[in-house]
């Protein structure tokens, strides 16, 4: 699993990280060239070249210390963690290296010393067991949930 998963996400060496996003409990990160689109209400709105859909924990961190992680938007915090993480990432961090473990995890590591680590920690499979996905565009997605990977039919992130 570990050669699919660094395979797929090489497309996001040296694109820049800029946006953060929530959906229910599902973090949003966008990465590469900002398009806009209108969404189903007609509004505008701005998203990446590549979408980062992630539904498993995961962590930011800088130097040994997690700056923010999936856990803390069920804290108690005196800041809304979504402004935290737009804070952290409003230089736009470029990805710089990418490294996958065999159970559908990985780390980007980014310029400006930060590191995303992603970490599936559940054992469900079937049809609700996502635990994250790389979209580009709306149909080139590569998923990895309990039960393995789930590959696009065609697209730059087929893996051959």
């Amino acid at each position: 699993m570990r050669a699919f998963v660094e395979g797929a996400l090489a497309t996001l060496q040296g694109v820049k990280l800029w946006g953060a996003t929530r959906a229910s409990d599902m973090q949003v990160f966008s990465f590469g060239e900002k398009t806009w689109r209108s969404n189903r209400r007609d509004q505008k709105i701005a998203v990446g070249e590549f979408a980062l859909h992630l539904q498993c924990p995961w962590r930011l961190s800088c130097l040994g210390r997690i700056l923010i992680g999936s856990d803390d938007w069920y804290r108690d915090r005196e800041e809304n963690p979504t402004k935290v993480l737009l804070k952290l990432i409003e230089d736009m961090p470029r990805v710089i290296a990418i490294a996958a473990d065999d159970l559908g995890g990985f780390r980007l590591e980014f310029d400006q010393q930060l590191r995303l680590e992603v970490f599936p920690a559940h054992s469900e499979r079937g049809e609700y067991s996502e635990h994250w996905r790389l979209l580009r565009g709306k149909s080139d997605d590569f998923v990895v949930t309990g039960g393995g990977i789930e590959e696009p039919a065609e697209g730059p992130l087929r893996q051959s």
